[in-house]
Formats: C-alpha cells, sequence, structure tokens
C-alpha cells in the first residue's frame, strides 16, 4: 500500500474574541495552503473537518466556501480527541486508496459546546476536567516525587516556545515563580498550569505517495499511528493514575508498524 505523507500544513492566528464562525475560521489556514498550491495540478478529494461546535455538515460547508468538491467529507468530533481522530481517518482513507489527498482542519472557538459542557455529571463524577487532572497530578506527585515546581517549569517552557511562535496566543515569557504565584484553582494546579480558552485553527495536508512528490520535496511519512479509548468518566478509568493507559496502547499501536522502539 501507498505511504502517506504530510504535505503542507497552516495554523492561523490564536485569539481571545473572534466574531467569524467556526467554518469560517477553518477557511483561514486552509486558504494559505490552497494558495500556495494554486500553480499546481492539486485535487482535494477529501475534506476532514475535526470541531466541538454544535453544528451541522460543516466539512461541506467549509469545502464549499473554499470552492471545493470533495469526493469524501466528514466532520469529527470527539473532544481533545478530535483533532487526531480526524488525521487518523484521512491517513486510513489515503491508506485504503479511496482518495489521494486529504485536506484535515480542526477548528474551535470559546463558546462552542464542547468548552461549555458539565463534564461527568450524568455519571455521577466530576463536573470538570481540571478535577481529572488535579487527580493525576497528585498520583504522579505521590508516585514520582514530582514537585509544583517541577509542573510549573512545563508551563515556563510551553511560553518561552509561545514567545517564537507568530500565531500563539501569548507571547510573553513567564517564570516559575510567576506560575507558582497565580491563582490557585484545584490543588496543586494553579491558572497558569492550564491552557487558556480560545478560537483558532490548523489545517495539514495529506497525500499519497505518487501525489507528495509532486507538492514537496520533503513529504513528512507518516509511519505509524494509533488510537485507544479507556473511558469517558473518571469512574471507569483504571485504578492506576500514574499513567495514562490509553496513551500507551496508542504508542504500541503505532511503533508496531515501525522498525522505531521507545527509548
Amino acid at each position: 500500500m501507498s505511504r502517506v505523507g504530510i504535505v503542507d500544513q497552516s495554523t492561523s492566528k490564536f485569539t481571545k474574541d473572534t466574531l467569524l464562525s467556526v467554518e469560517e475560521l477553518a477557511c483561514e489556514p486552509c486558504k494559505e495552503i490552497l494558495e500556495r498550491h494554486k500553480n499546481t495540478d492539486l485535487k482535494i478529494d477529501s475534506v476532514f473537518l475535526s470541531t466541538t461546535a454544535d453544528i451541522q455538515y460543516g466539512s461541506t460547508i467549509v469545502s464549499e466556501y473554499l470552492g471545493l468538491k470533495p469526493r469524501i467529507s466528514q466532520r469529527l468530533d470527539n473532544l481533545c480527541n478530535s483533532g487526531s481522530n480526524a488525521i487518523v481517518s484521512a491517513y486510513s482513507m489515503i491508506k485504503s486508496g479511496l482518495c489521494k489527498n486529504a485536506l484535515v482542519v480542526g477548528a474551535d472557538i470559546k463558546q462552542t459546546k464542547g468548552s461549555q459542557l458539565v463534564w461527568d455529571i450524568s455519571r455521577g463524577s466530576f463536573t470538570l476536567p481540571v478535577y481529572w487532572a488535579a487527580l493525576f497530578a497528585k498520583v504522579h506527585m505521590r508516585k514520582y516525587g514530582t514537585t509544583e515546581e517541577q509542573m510549573a517549569s512545563v508551563t515556563v517552557k510551553n511560553r518561552k516556545n509561545a514567545y517564537l511562535n507568530r500565531n500563539a496566543l501569548f507571547r510573553k515569557k513567564i517564570s516559575v515563580k510567576d506560575v507558582m504565584n497565580s491563582k490557585k484553582l484545584v490543588e496543586p494546579l494553579k491558572l497558569l498550569d492550564c491552557s487558556y480558552v480560545c478560537n483558532g485553527a490548523s489545517a495539514i495536508l495529506l497525500s499519497n505517495e505518487a501525489d507528495s512528490k509532486m507538492y514537496t520535496d520533503f513529504p513528512v511519512w507518516i509511519e505509524g499511528i494509533g488510537s485507544s479509548v479507556e473511558a469517558a468518566s473518571f469512574s471507569n478509568v483504571s485504578s492506576d493514575l500514574s499513567s495514562i493507559h490509553s496513551t500507551k496502547s496508542a504508542s504500541d499501536m503505532a511503533y508496531s508498524m515501525t522498525n522505531i522502539t521507545p527509548k
């Protein structure tokens, strides 16, 4: 079977507020990709939209806005795993020969349903994802001796990278002290430990092996891919909270497709 490569990508600027609809926002990075290939024979025959927005047939609307008439058009929603699911679906379609070139775009605005869900209350567990994260963090601290300062250093590293990214929401370096002094949310997590809900979109163009070479000299080949679901509610998550077992299962699946092993 043909290999699948990433031949182009684009990301919109992330903002606190927007007047754009999810569909309009999704078009922003897509238009950049299409503009770069306007003088090539690029024929996009599938469009995949990942979003938590409360919309119908969004991928078809995005396709129409972009002037595309793909054979395959799908919208995927699996909350924070939506983007990965869209890539897995596009990869599988190309790998099977059902399409050649797939435009995959993920977009969300902070007013969408995915950001307003009261998590898990119907199953009697925790109402917001920050509670999940706090429990995982506490167990990790207890088992491995991880400190709050070490967790804060992750935010510091992320903000340092964001400072270099022209599309980032926050382009200001911060210190471990800044994180430690930020508002406490759920012990041991503080405000700056958490990500900010914002508006933005990213897109990639996937192609089969033959077409990839027509659109770039340096395709990024997807050698392995994996996914795994453990539970939707916290009550069904493994009793061992020192690791996320679905992540390990998905990684094992991806590694098994390659000659690469974790080190």
